[in-house]
C-alpha cells in the first residue's frame, strides 16, 4: 500500500478524533479481510501497510497521540458498557495480547461453527498498552485477582478466572453461572516466549492461526455462549520489534538509558531532543507516562525485542472487538 493523497491530508490536516476514526477504519479493513494462502506471508503484507500509516503519525503526525485516548472507544469502557445491557447472560474472554492481526480468524472461526458475529471493530488499549492498567480499568487490582474472589464495581455478579490451560481445560473449568469473565494468557505466552526468535512474527501467525481455528478453542467459545452473550477482545496488542528501524548511535543512547529493552516508563522526564520527538508523555488514570513513539529500535544487552508492548504503535495500542451469539 502507498498512502494515498487523501489520506495523507486528512492526517495532517484533520480533525484530530475525526483522523483517528479515518485510521482505525483502515486498520479494521487491512486486517479484518479474510486470510487465504500462507498466514505468515499475509500478516507481513498487513504488518507493512499498517506500518506505512505507524510511520506517518509518529513523524509528521506525531501530535495525534495527544489524542488518541479521547479519539478512539477504549476497550474498558465498551466492555462496561456490554455489561450494563439487559442479557440474560454475559461473558467475556479476554486472549491476553491479542492483536488486530489475529481478528480474521475470529471472523471465519465463528462462520465456521454457526455463531452470529453481532459487532466487529476496534477499540483501544489503556495507555500504556499494559496488562495491569487495562485489570485497573475494569476494576480489578490486577490481573491475577481474577483467579480470587474480586469486586469489581462495573462486573457485578461476574465468575472470574485468569489461566494459561489448555482451551479443553479451560472450557471443562466453566460452571453454570449466568456472567463469566475469563482472561487467557494466550497468545502474551507464547509472545514473551519469542521475543527472540528470528522468525518472531512468521512463528506466532503460524501458531495463532492454528490456535484459533482449532475446535478446541470453539468449544470454549460454544460454551461460553451458552445462554450468554459473548465479547472476545484484548488487553492489548503487540508490535513487531525486528521490523522496527533501527536507530543512530545518538538517539540509542538517549532511548537505551531511559527504556532499557521498555517501551514504556512511569512518570514524566527528559523527553530526548528528537525532532520529531522519540518520547511522549501521556496522562493516564495512573500519573503520567513516558512512551516510546514509532517503530523505532535501539541496541540493548540481548537483543531488541522481536515481538513486545508498550509504547505507541497502533498494533501495540489497538484491539479487536468481537461480539459473538449463537
Amino acid at each position: 500500500m502507498t498512502l494515498d493523497l487523501d489520506t495523507l491530508e486528512d492526517v495532517l490536516e484533520g480533525d484530530s478524533a475525526a483522523v483517528w476514526r479515518r485510521l482505525i477504519d483502515r486498520v479494521h479493513d487491512v486486517c479484518g479481510a479474510a486470510i487465504d494462502g500462507d498466514v505468515a506471508k499475509a500478516i507481513r503484507e498487513r504488518e507493512q501497510e499498517v506500518g506505512e500509516l505507524d510511520d506517518l503519525i509518529s513523524t509528521s503526525a506525531w501530535d495525534l497521540w495527544n489524542a488518541f485516548q479521547t479519539g478512539v472507544p477504549r476497550t474498558s469502557d465498551e466492555l462496561k458498557t456490554f455489561w450494563k445491557r439487559p442479557h440474560v447472560g454475559k461473558a467475556i474472554l479476554i486472549l491476553d495480547g491479542l492483536s488486530m492481526r489475529e481478528l480474521p480468524h475470529l471472523i471465519k472461526g465463528a462462520s465456521d461453527h454457526g455463531l452470529k458475529v453481532l459487532t466487529n471493530k476496534v477499540t483501544a488499549s489503556e495507555i500504556p498498552p499494559e496488562t495491569d492498567p487495562f485489570a485497573a480499568a475494569l476494576g480489578f487490582s490486577s490481573r491475577s485477582a481474577l483467579s480470587g474472589a474480586p469486586k469489581s464495581p462495573f462486573f457485578p455478579d461476574a465468575k472470574t478466572t485468569v489461566t494459561d490451560m489448555d482451551w479443553g481445560s479451560c472450557t471443562k473449568l466453566l460452571t453454570p453461572d449466568p456472567h463469566w469473565i475469563v482472561w487467557h494468557k494466550m497468545p502474551d505466552d507464547r509472545i514473551h516466549g519469542l521475543e527472540n526468535d528470528g522468525d518472531a512474527l512468521g512463528r506466532l501467525s503460524r501458531e495463532l492461526a492454528v490456535e484459533f481455528s482449532g475446535d478446541a478453542f470453539w468449544e470454549l467459545v460454544l460454551k461460553l455462549t451458552t445462554g450468554r452473550a459473548l465479547v472476545i477482545t484484548s488487553d492489548h496488542g503487540y508490535a513487531c520489534g525486528g521490523a522496527f528501524f533501527e536507530m543512530p548511535e545518538g538517539p540509542t543512547e538517549f532511548l537505551r538509558e531511559t527504556f532499557k529493552g521498555r517501551r514504556s516508563l512511569r512518570g514524566d522526564g527528559d523527553l530526548g531532543n528528537g525532532s520529531p520527538p522519540l518520547v511522549m508523555v501521556l496522562q493516564t488514570s495512573d500519573g503520567p507516562y513516558r512512551l516510546a513513539i514509532g517503530r523505532r529500535k535501539w541496541k540493548v544487552p540481548g537483543g531488541f525485542p522481536k515481538l513486545t508492548h508498550g509504547g505507541l504503535t497502533i498494533f501495540e495500542v489497538l484491539s479487536p472487538y468481537v461480539e459473538i451469539s449463537r
